[in-house]
């Protein structure tokens, strides 16, 4: 899937803390140029984070409210890009542009690859069968 204009997102990664340093490393020293510009204001750390050892397990996420530009963003060569760094970590989240289209995704921990959330069975099978037929009246 490919994003143009403006993307934004919402990505959640949990796991021990000496992992999750890891990642916060490469964010920080630039390891998203080729996508976008990264800024330590975009990381929220969990409530745990600053108590936590490297051994806890703890949280962060890291968004994106006033939306990144861009001609193009390709969400799949992100995504495999990121999910091999947080290889560590259970990591999920959404990506979406200007115009609301979604892309929501999960990594579980181990695993350096990455599945598109609406693959899974549904939560509440029938909230989430009339949000479906909703968003396909709304794209035809």
């Amino acid at each position: 899937m490919i994003f143009y204009d403006e993307i934004y997102y919402e990505i959640t990664l949990k796991g021990l803390k000496s992992n999750l340093k890891r990642v916060i490393d490469f964010l920080l020293n630039d390891g998203l140029e080729d996508f976008f510009e990264f800024d330590e204001e975009m990381i929220i750390y969990g409530d745990s984070y600053n108590q936590s050892t490297d051994s806890m397990v703890t949280d962060i996420t890291i968004v994106s409210d006033d939306g990144i530009q861009t001609d193009a963003f390709d969400v799949d060569e992100f995504l495999e890009i990121f999910c091999r760094v947080a290889k560590q970590l259970d990591v999920y989240g959404f990506i979406y542009d200007a115009d609301e289209v979604e892309y929501s995704f999960i990594s579980e921990a181990g695993n350096d690859f990455y599945k598109n959330s609406r693959d899974f069975g549904k939560f509440n099978d029938e909230l989430d069968s009339i949000r479906d037929d909703e968003e396909t009246n709304a794209a035809e």
